[in-house]
């Protein structure tokens, strides 16, 4: 899953920045496709909670993410 140091990085790039939207839309993917397959109770808890953390976190990604950008190649 997501490693904590790639916060301070996310954290780092300007509101609005495509990657962070993309990590929040990551993150409910997972809870969406585990809930579907009826598998990983608690990893889908902590998908969810943790993109609805990051959401509040920055507020910019806030947004309906079946909206964003496709993915693209991650900055570093």
């Amino acid at each position: 899953m997501m490693r904590t140091g790639r916060l301070k990085t996310l954290d780092a790039r300007s509101p609005g920045n495509d990657s962070r939207t993309q990590m929040v839309a990551l993150l409910e993917s997972g809870a969406r496709t585990a809930e579907a397959h009826r598998v990983l109770p608690h990893l889908a808890a902590w998908c969810r909670s943790t993109a609805a953390l990051l959401r509040r976190r920055w507020p910019d990604t806030d947004i309906d993410t079946a909206a964003a950008a496709p993915y693209t190649w991650r900055e570093r």
